[in-house]
């Protein structure tokens, strides 16, 4: 059994700046099925699948479909920038969190292996707060602050982690962490799972 299957899709937030999880968990399945939501589809983390058809000798299309998804928080996760990521504890739906899990499921509701295919994974950063108050100018009262709950610093910015000492075909090493350093944000990768040979 490979990481992604052990482990689930995992995404490593900022050890040192928790969030809520209940900013992002959640479970679904697909709107064809909509007696069996489970918790409400997470805007905050998207999973999504790319399908590809082709209509006789024309054009070939493309689109993005949901993929019936649980995610949770984690307590720890052992990984960072210069790591893979071996080790990823908790299901949390609450609370301060470092991490996020993503696991495909079925009709059932339970944990099903990841197909093979092209997925897209969204996270939007606006939507995730940090668990940590900061200060920030009070837009209302110019020249005071208030104390707010952050959103995560969600931008993806290139060529964004590549893997740990790896480089782009035109020289760029991987950025990490990926965001700009500002609130808010939308991080968008794309990864592909090979048929096994």
């Amino acid at each position: 059994m490979g990481l992604l299957q052990k482990l689930g899709l995992v995404i490593a937030f900022d050890k040192k700046r928790p969030v809520f999880a209940e900013t992002f968990a959640s479970s679904f399945l697909p709107a064809s099925q909509p007696d069996r939501v489970l918790r409400g589809q997470s805007r905050a983390i998207q999973l999504h699948m790319v399908s590809d058809f082709q209509i006789a000798n024309t054009y070939i299309t493309s689109n993005l479909l949901d993929v019936a998804s649980r995610v949770a928080g984690l307590k720890e996760v052992d990984g960072d920038c210069e790591n893979l990521i071996t080790k990823a504890v908790g299901d949390e739906m609450t609370g301060a969190v470092i991490g996020a899990r993503v696991r495909a499921i079925g009709r059932d509701g339970q944990p099903i292996d990841f197909q093979p295919g092209i997925y897209c994974v969204i996270i939007e950063g606006n939507f995730i707060l940090g668990f940590k108050k900061i200060k920030v100018p009070d837009l209302t009262h110019p020249g005071n602050t208030i104390e707010v709950f952050p959103a995560l610093d969600g931008d993806h910015l290139g060529p964004g982690l590549i893997g740990p000492g790896s480089m782009t075909a035109f020289g760029a090493r991987q950025r990490c962490p990926t965001g700009n350093g500002t609130e808010g944000g939308r991080f968008v990768s794309w990864f592909t799972i090979l048929r096994r040979q």
